[in-house]
């Protein structure tokens, strides 16, 4: 009779959310550790920053010590030294039996801020003693979670003419080579900036500043005009170093308006005891005076136009005055 193979036994840790109904039909989630048995066929993911927890046992009890190594394969041994790399720690590396209990290695994926494809890890569970020989290799992927993008630290602001404001910008994630992120606005008139380049440098020198804040100066020009407010756009656009104009913002910016004018006058002539009412607006801009009289009496009006001839010469002296401010 064929005594049946030694082999590892391998399993997972993982975390499942159950949702439990109670018996009073209440409906709670509850969430708990389970080992699953995993085989060589099976790829597991797993997403940068995080870790895995592999329960490691024999599947007979040893009559004699049993080691179990964990290594790459002779593939990646090539390109990818395990004792020291920026994408994984594995932890112990080595695992000494002298009975079937489990132990349990970590594989544990770095965080970083660089942008790059999902990284394929073959690690090898390597047995040796007390007749295990077979091999045990498992593929895990690292799944990167960052995306290149322009961090600001909000869509919009409010200015009123004449005032200014800062524009903080950094780089979501590190770039392959420095980018430049150009500065430009639709309403030139209305509003300029400083400066119009930022250049994020990735090297790894004094001048490396991918992952700080760079501020961009707005300002809002002021003019004697009494306008509506209006919404100005600001464009940023990066370019090399992985970036380009899929990762493009748009920054909004109102303008208030500063000069206010009255909307409407109300003067009192009184010719001859009779008292009228006259009412003029002014509209639009200064450029557009509007002067429209209304009358209380009506068969007065032919008596009054020396009054509105005097009236409308000094609203001119008004304009001309408001104009040189």
């Amino acid at each position: 009779m064929n005594k049946p193979a030694k082999k590892l036994n391998i399993s997972l840790e993982a975390n499942v959310k159950e949702l439990k109904v109670s018996s009073d039909n209440t409906e709670n989630l509850i969430e708990h550790d389970i080992k699953f048995l995993i085989r060589d066929d099976m790829k597991l993911n797993i997403i940068e920053g995080k870790s895995f927890v592999f329960h490691v046992g024999l599947s007979n009890e040893p009559t004699s010590p049993v080691q179990v190594k964990v290594v790459l394969t002779d593939e990646q041994k090539e390109i990818i030294n395990i004792d020291d790399n920026n994408d994984f720690t594995i932890t112990p590396r080595v695992l000494n039996f002298t009975k079937k209990d489990q132990q349990t290695i970590t594989f544990s994926s770095k965080n970083d801020s660089i942008y790059e494809a999902d990284q394929t890890i073959s690690i090898c569970f390597d047995p040796v003693g007390d007749g295990y020989n077979e091999l045990v290799v498992l593929d895990l992927e690292i799944i990167d979670d960052d995306t290149p993008g322009l961090a600001l630290n909000s869509s919009e602001l409010t200015l009123t003419e004449g005032e200014s404001a800062l524009l903080p910008v950094r780089l979501r994630t590190q770039p392959t080579a420095p980018v430049t992120v150009k500065v430009s606005t639709d309403s030139p008139e209305e509003v300029f900036v400083k400066p119009t380049t930022l250049t994020f440098s990735n090297e790894d020198t004094d001048s490396r500043n991918w992952e700080h804040l760079q501020y961009i100066e707005i300002f809002s020009n002021e003019n004697q005009y009494n306008e509506n407010d209006r919404q100005i756009t600001i464009f940023l656009d990066p370019s090399e170093g992985g970036y380009d104009n899929s990762q493009s913002r748009k920054f909004y910016v109102t303008i208030k308006d500063k000069n206010k004018l009255p909307l409407f006058t109300f003067i009192t002539v009184v010719l001859g005891g009779n008292i009228l009412v006259w009412k003029f607006g002014i509209k639009a801009s200064i450029n557009d005076i509007d002067i429209k009289f209304q009358n209380k009496e009506n068969d007065l009006l032919s008596r009054i136009d020396e009054k509105v001839t005097q009236i409308q010469t000094e609203m001119e002296e008004i304009k001309d005055k408001l104009e040189k401010k």
